[in-house]
């Protein structure tokens, strides 16, 4: 819990015999500041004590009001609203900041823990389109969540790299490949010829029963077809790397479909051993109707091979065994939401107590991210469209980016323009489905990234102006203005915003409150002269804009997103 809250918290904890943590949940902004600078709902305390909330409101007031933190405290309806001492407050605030510096924010409350993130995991030898966008940013900002609270967290790629297509690109190159080529563009290459081989074969099906034939191979450990399998996997995980180094993403282990192949015959006896299986029109299944489930979950169909289903319960049980997670989160499309459901009801079935502890971190989808004809564009194509945009607003506007060197300008233009796709993914609830707008994204006056990445380079520029960050305690006794104390506010809000926000896996809470201390900082920098006042209202004024520049350059951060400190 941070420092600045703890006093409010405790003594509503105090005063309604509620855990600290259930009250620093219910600690909300009132409406309009002119109620009062925090509310406290008394729905929750209706049904302990019998009474009405809003009487409850009354008699909550009147018990923390002589309080010494405490100006005001008024019952509104339900709610009771209370006016902090700004001054103790505002100095709390910028000392714990001061202290902990990019560490505000963060906490201890998951240190001992682990939590398995399983995202992004597009298939081998496939250019990285924007299917895989949403589960990538998302997957890449729960990590850090996490992180920030203390947890060991592991950051699985379930790389799509076996099955049949496998035996189609083998096929595929056996025929009309070339090294050459391959060497110069391998991902450009194979997609040529996975793309002539499905048109071959509809003038020629033994193609077919050929590509079958190499995946045997693969399977049987056939020199010739793996040391091509590895190439091919090497130069793909190559090119993914390089994808996510322009969205600020990292990985700790691709462990693909390949990597459980070996475990899937144990895992189909585990599951038999269970006694939870049948055999239906020669598959292996497994009923999920004592589980509210109509659709089985298929083990190993009646051709005796295995489906994806197969290998996700191998690698949920190879992840309980060697990461003893706490959470084990799938960052995966709303589209699969029975497959998950099938999955984790049979791994209950099973027995396994950790079943409970996997996570289905369903997502809707972005729509309006296509290209003219329709079909899905490649991340490069938007990355550097969206890059290239933003240099055409630059050059179009005679403010924007006139304090970056000539030699940062292109690094400038790709962190706002990547920086925008991520934030124009992470802005609205995760499950909802959105509709993407280049206009939207790329505003730099509103909703946007772009509009909190330019407040974070006006925070660095009054910094530099000033000629260094404040140091040392300052007289917050000056800082008397509205504006500075809504700013003050918002900044206040951080710590509780990233546990919300793990708490809900929704990065979306990080992003809603980067634009509001944007907005709120906007205000500030619009009302109160930070430098040429008296030296110590400049001084104090100056400690709080390096507050802001921390916890906007922690929230971006969070978002895997960059923080120019030039615009």
């Amino acid at each position: 819990m941070t420092r600045v809250l703890a006093p409010l918290i405790g003594l509503f904890a105090k005063a309604t015999e509620v855990e600290e943590r259930e009250v620093a949940g219910l600690l909300c902004p009132p409406p309009s500041s002119e109620l009062g600078d925090f509310a406290f709902p008394c729905f929750v305390l209706a049904k302990r004590l019998r009474k009405s909330p809003a009487q409850i409101a009354v008699e909550l007031a009147e018990r923390v009001s002589s309080d010494d933190t405490i100006v005001s405290a008024v019952a509104v309806g339900p709610y009771v609203n209370v006016r902090l001492r700004r001054a103790p407050f505002i100095g709390t605030l910028l000392e714990e900041v001061r202290n902990q510096g990019e560490g505000f924010g963060s906490s201890s409350s998951g240190v001992g823990k682990c939590v398995v993130l399983d995202f992004s995991s597009p298939n081998m030898a496939k250019p990285f389109h924007v299917g895989h966008l949403s589960s990538t940013i998302i997957g890449g900002s729960l990590s850090r969540l996490f992180a920030y609270q203390g947890y060991r967290v592991v950051r699985i790629n379930h790389l799509g790299d076996w099955g049949t297509p496998v035996g189609q690109q083998i096929t595929a190159f056996k025929r009309w490949g070339n090294r050459t080529e391959l060497d110069k563009h391998p991902i450009a290459h194979m997609v040529d010829l996975y793309q002539r081989f499905h048109r071959e074969k509809a003038e020629n099906p033994g193609l077919e029963e050929e590509a079958r034939e190499w995946f045997r191979k693969l399977e049987s450990g056939d020199r010739e077809a793996r040391e091509f399998w590895e190439h091919i996997r090497a130069v793909s995980i190559q090119e993914l790397n390089r994808a996510y180094a322009r969205l600020n993403v990292e990985f700790d282990a691709y462990l693909g479909e390949a990597f459980y192949e070996g475990m899937l015959q144990e895992t189909i006896e585990e599951v038999q051993k269970a006694g939870i299986t049948e055999v239906s029109d020669g598959a292996l299944i497994v009923p999920l109707d004592s589980k509210g489930i109509k659709t089985p979950l298929i083990l190993r169909k009646s051709d005796g091979s295995t489906i994806y289903a197969t290998r996700d319960i191998a690698a949920a049980r190879y992840r309980a065994e060697n990461y003893r997670f706490n959470l084990c989160l799938y960052v995966v499309a709303h589209d699969q939401e029975l497959h998950f459901r099938q999955l984790f009801a049979t791994l209950e079935l099973m027995g396994y107590d950790w079943a409970e502890r996997c996570v289905h971190v369903q997502f809707g989808h972005v729509h309006g991210m296509s290209t003219r004809k329709g079909g899905a564009i490649l991340l490069d194509e938007l990355l550097d469209r969206a890059t290239e945009k933003v240099r055409e607003t630059v050059m179009a506007n005679q403010v924007l980016f006139r304090d970056v060197p000539a030699a940062e300008i292109d690094e400038v233009c790709e962190a706002v323009g990547v920086g925008a796709v991520i934030f124009g993914t992470l802005n609205h609830r995760r499950t909802k489905d959105v509709e993407f707008s280049w206009d939207n994204a790329l505003n730099f006056n509103g909703e946007t990234g772009p509009y909190v990445q330019y407040a974070h380079a006006r925070l660095c520029s009054i910094l530099r102006k000033a000629g260094d960050e404040p140091r040392g305690e300052v007289n917050v006794n000056f800082l008397t203005h509205d504006a500075e104390w809504a700013l003050v506010k918002e900044l206040a809000r951080f710590p509780g915003v990233v546990e919300e926000a793990c708490g809900q896996y929704e990065p979306s809470c990080v992003a809603r409150y980067a634009v509001d201390v944007a907005r709120a900082f906007t205000v500030f920098y619009d009302q109160c002269r930070v430098l040429g006042e008296e030296p110590e209202l400049s001084a104090a004024r100056l400690s709080l804009v390096n507050t802001t520049r921390v916890v906007i350059s922690s929230a971006l951060h969070l978002l895997c997103m960059k923080t120019p400190e030039r615009m």
